[in-house]
């Protein structure tokens, strides 16, 4: 069976260790703390200094936010002065890239994980040294499936003496940058790890869509001066019930016949229903039908829904209509 390089380039913005995918949960996951490596059994890990200046990782992780806070966004207006601003909250704080072996790790010689370790970061400490970034760590993970790295950056020296802290083209970049990066790695160290540089398009394994997919779809906007502006409910191109995957033969799930999915529905439509007054003239019924309609279930779901939503609705005008008024 081919095997498939695995090299990847992400960044992490700052934030709080209890939020998924912040500098501070990263981190915290990458030294294995006991609250983010429960999904670990017995954690194995071995951190690699390349460039560093500091005695531990939390020590790193409070010299990134600290630099970082003292650091600006230089911005060029029209009468030609330049204006500094501060760094955006989301703005990547923390460079990483993921790069894993494609054999077990209780089937791999420790001889060929420590040369793999070592031509990943030799190969990468220069690379992005020309794109004015600075590697830090190389952390190998031996408590997963398969032996991987994680190489930690943040911006090189000459970009920090200038206050300035510029990631986002480094770990976010184009498709050309991205694709000659790894054409690169395979080219120098990915073919003696790897049999192949991608896996051919007709066997990948079938995405569910993106956030961006279901926000092209969302419902306009509400009146032009409603506070705030109401935001419709996602739409699937397709049945949620088709959603799955089938290039290693599993069956796809049917979702329309699991409770929360139903409860999700329901509870997006009483949502709506509760800010009625951004919609118009629209009666609470054709609410109803309108938003169940836009959820992307088959005809079949989206029935029962609207049935059972109406019988409740009745149910609860009736029970009004029944009590005394007040005097």
């Amino acid at each position: 069976m081919s095997t498939y390089q695995f090299v990847r380039l992400q960044g992490y913005p700052r934030g709080s260790a209890r939020r998924k995918g912040t500098l501070a949960s990263v981190l915290a996951e990458g030294r294995r703390d006991p609250s983010h490596s429960r999904h670990v059994d017995s954690p194995a890990i071995e951190v690699t200094p390349i460039d560093t200046e500091w005695d531990s990782i939390r020590e790193y992780q409070a010299w990134i936010e600290t630099t970082m806070g003292k650091c600006v966004n230089r911005m060029n207006t029209r009468n030609g002065k330049v204006v500094e601003r501060k760094i955006r909250s989301d703005a990547p704080a923390l460079g990483t890239v993921i790069a894993s072996l494609p054999s077990l790790t209780k089937d791999t010689p420790r001889e060929t994980i420590d040369r793999f370790r070592k031509e990943c970061a030799d190969w990468f400490q220069d690379y992005l040294g020309k794109v004015g970034m600075r590697l830090n760590y190389c952390v190998l993970y031996l408590d997963k499936k398969y032996p991987h790295l994680h190489l930690w950056f943040t911006p090189g020296k000459e970009m920090l003496a200038n206050k300035e802290w510029k990631m986002s083209v480094v770990t976010n970049p184009s498709l050309p940058v991205k694709e000659n990066m790894r054409r690169g790695f395979f080219r120098d160290v990915g073919h003696k790890y790897f049999d192949e540089l991608e896996k051919p398009k007709a066997e990948r394994r079938r995405r569910i869509p993106s956030r961006a997919v279901a926000a092209e779809n969302r419902l306009p906007q509400g009146e032009p001066n409603s506070e705030p502006p109401l935001m419709g409910m996602p739409v699937s191109r397709g049945s949620n019930a088709d959603v799955g995957w089938d290039s290693n033969g599993v069956v796809a799930i049917d979702m329309e016949q699991n409770p929360f999915y139903l409860e999700t529905i329901r509870r997006l439509v009483e949502i709506v229903l509760q800010r009625r007054h951004e919609l118009g003239s629209l009666s609470q019924e054709q609410i109803i039908r309108m938003m169940v309609g836009r959820s992307g279930a088959s005809e079949k779901c989206c029935q029962e829904v609207i049935k059972r939503m109406l019988e409740d609705f009745w149910a609860d005008s009736e029970e009004q209509s029944d009590q005394p008024s007040r005097p």
